[in-house]
């Protein structure tokens, strides 16, 4: 692994790196095409880390002398300034970095286990005997993507660990802010005084005709847009392109039916799509201890709270709870009431255990698979052209993926400016009433 050179006291002229250098512990590459340089670790240099570690863990970290790919030098550098960026991201999080795992050290484990039985076949012809079912199963056993009935790699895997709650004390902790449920008196009181039939919070499951219109208008609009986008990218192909026409508030008005009040349920379920808001969308909760309540992923989270409401009827464990009932929070009722009451109180409740919480900016990243090439006919004899056209649209995919990723970088940079033009989202006004200052994360910039 190499990694890149950009800050002064990593100049390669500096003093801790020249006195490296001096004792032939690490030697230095210049970057093609810049003035950048790559650090990489001699023998002597990966000697020394290998005599001073625990070599009792099996889970350790793997080091390399010289440089394995010279051709992929910038390339490395780029993974490496990924590697940075996302180590620094965890380590704000409290997390661990155990280890790093590169695309050659998955693809070797990989290959290993691909031809296993080889050897103890009479009838071997060089092709391993796994069935796409069982390549399938040892990718998901390894957290790695299959499709196009292939295995696809990343660049590297950052392997942490972050000091988290146990499912059973997730489960207590839910408890403790809300020990009469979601939809206890206690909570009616807090965010709906008058009654739930009073409630502002009413139009989030009973909107009136003239929102439902808005949100028709809009969603038709996306469509369209999203239409008109898919047929420029087919610019080559004549597609005959007629928009349809947007929908009128007397269509919506004809199509309007109300709906009885379940305060119950209604209640109970935006509490727990405010509660994913809180506890999910990139979002962490931090308990007086330090660890942290991660309920997992999006879906994961969904089921997460569908699995603590249904507890009673469903036993205790973790299984398979309905993620879709809180999945992306309020996402789609977010417009049709102000949700800042009921944000602020989790957070009174959250205060009252010691708890915090950061907020994350929502960003896009662009996550790039390795080519899953060395599953794919091994047996076919090496061609010097077919190589060099290989390696050619290889230069053409790095150069495509690093274009795309600057893309997104500067519009990621740009919605971070635009949001401190806007007031700031109704999770992060609620943490300031509780709390008295701004979260952790914000503002963005």
């Amino acid at each position: 692994m190499t990694c890149g050179i950009r800050d002064r006291e990593l100049d390669p002229r500096s003093g801790d790196l020249r006195h490296l250098r001096e004792q032939g512990l690490v030697e230095t590459v210049r970057v093609p095409g810049t003035r950048e340089h790559a650090v990489v670790l001699t023998k002597e240099g990966r000697g020394l880390l290998e005599s001073h570690r625990d070599r009792d863990r099996d889970d350790r970290q793997t080091f390399y002398d010289g440089l394995k790919r010279e051709r992929e030098l910038e390339h490395d550098v780029q993974v490496y300034r990924a590697y940075e960026h996302y180590a620094e991201r965890l380590r704000e999080e409290g997390a661990r970095i155990e280890r790093v795992i590169l695309d050659y050290q998955l693809r070797s484990e990989y290959e290993r286990w691909l031809h296993e039985r080889d050897r103890d076949r009479d009838n071997y012809d060089g092709h391993p005997d796994r069935t796409p079912e069982e390549i399938r199963e040892w990718a998901l056993e390894h957290d790695l993507k299959y499709f196009d009935d292939e295995v696809h790699f990343p660049d590297l895997r950052i392997e942490y660990g972050t000091a988290r709650l146990t499912d059973k004390e997730l489960y207590e902790f839910f408890d403790r802010p809300f020990p009469q449920g979601f939809a206890g008196f206690d909570v009616v009181a807090e965010i709906a005084p008058e009654g739930w039939e009073h409630s502002p919070m009413l139009a989030c499951f009973h909107p009136s005709v003239e929102q439902i219109y808005e949100e028709s208008v809009q969603l038709h609009r996306n469509m369209e847009a999203f239409r008109s986008a898919q047929r420029r990218r087919r610019a080559d192909v004549e597609i005959e392109y007629v928009p349809s026409p947007e929908p009128t508030l007397d269509e919506i008005r004809s199509e309007y039916r109300s709906t009885p009040v379940e305060w119950q349920t209604e209640m109970t379920d935006l509490i727990g799509l405010c509660l994913w808001d809180v506890f999910s969308d990139g979002h962490d909760v931090i308990v007086a201890d330090g660890r942290v309540a991660h309920l997992g992923s999006f879906r994961g989270s969904g089921a997460f709270l569908d699995e603590y409401l249904t507890r009673p009827l469903y036993g205790d464990g973790r299984g398979d709870g309905n993620y879709m009932r809180f999945y992306m929070g309020t996402a789609w009722i977010s417009e049709r009431a102000d949700l800042t009451p009921v944000y602020a109180m989790i957070f009174r409740r959250l205060r009252s255990l010691g708890a915090e919480w950061m907020y994350h900016f929502p960003e896009l990243y662009l996550t790039e698979f390795g080519a899953a090439d060395m599953n794919s006919e091994p047996h076919k004899p090496y061609s010097v052209s077919e190589a060099a056209v290989a390696e050619l649209n290889a230069q053409k995919k790095r150069s495509e993926i690093e274009r795309i990723r600057a893309d997104l970088a500067a519009n990621n940079a740009r919605a971070r400016e635009e949001a401190m033009d806007r007031p700031p989202p109704a999770t992060v006004r609620a943490y300031r009433e509780v709390y008295g200052r701004d979260p952790r994360g914000w503002p963005p910039i």
